[in-house]
């Protein structure tokens, strides 16, 4: 799996001549640079949902979360400083894959009756390999990809953050368990722009909280 990751990191990196080394001015001041407008770097006025700020805490909650923090912690522990060389390589090659996810995501996007947008992955999988390629057994890597998902979030994500909390301020796990399951199913059934003001609010201070001990750690 590492080894697949990697080799598709590359791939996307060699193939967009270093995307995230040659557009970092761009990137950064369309995403830094707007993060309290609604409207593009050139001054042009956006047509989305949300403003930038929401959209790029959604998009930390979603990427730094337990897995990254614990994984880190873990490879240090196991592997000595020096993993950290290898974490920052399989940062800079996985920018490229969560730059052609989103590209592939907005790209295959669908509108509801609201005008609101929805896609990700099962959507691209369907209308990109099925409809556009002819791919019949799209579905399989849909399900494959819905399992993974939901095993990770109410499973080992739900795991850690309930053994976490109970280890901190001793609350029963399945307390924690049953609370952590219903903000996650209250996140997701609720619409993005209501989920982009709550990211809005919490992320920032948690992830300014999370440097510390990084920091402290290395």
């Amino acid at each position: 799996m590492i080894v697949l990751i990697l080799a598709a990191g590359l791939i996307f990196t060699l193939g967009s001549k270093f995307f995230q080394v040659t557009n970092f001015g761009h990137i950064m001041k369309n995403t830094i640079g707007t993060l309290f407008s609604k409207k593009s770097a050139d001054g042009v006025q956006g047509k989305g949902m949300m403003k930038p700020l929401e959209v790029i805490s959604i998009a930390i909650g979603g990427a730094v979360g337990v897995g990254n923090i614990g994984g880190v912690a873990t490879a240090i522990a196991v592997g000595g400083p020096g993993a950290v060389f290898w974490i920052w390589l399989a940062a800079f090659l996985g920018m490229m894959m969560k730059m052609a996810e989103v590209a592939l995501a907005v790209y295959y996007r669908s509108k509801d009756g609201k005008g609101g947008y929805y896609g990700g992955p099962t959507y691209y999988m369907q209308k990109g390999l099925g409809r556009d390629k002819g791919f019949k057994f799209w579905g399989v890597l849909a399900v494959i990809f819905g399992i993974g998902i939901f095993g990770n979030v109410f499973s080992m994500q739900n795991f850690t953050v309930s053994q976490a909390v109970n280890a901190t301020f001793g609350v029963p796990v399945l307390a924690i368990s049953l609370v952590y399951v219903a903000l996650t199913y209250l996140a997701t059934v609720r619409e993005i722009p209501w989920l982009g003001k709550v990211a809005s609010i919490v992320v920032p201070p948690c992830a300014c909280s999370i440097w510390p001990a990084v920091l402290s750690s290395s």
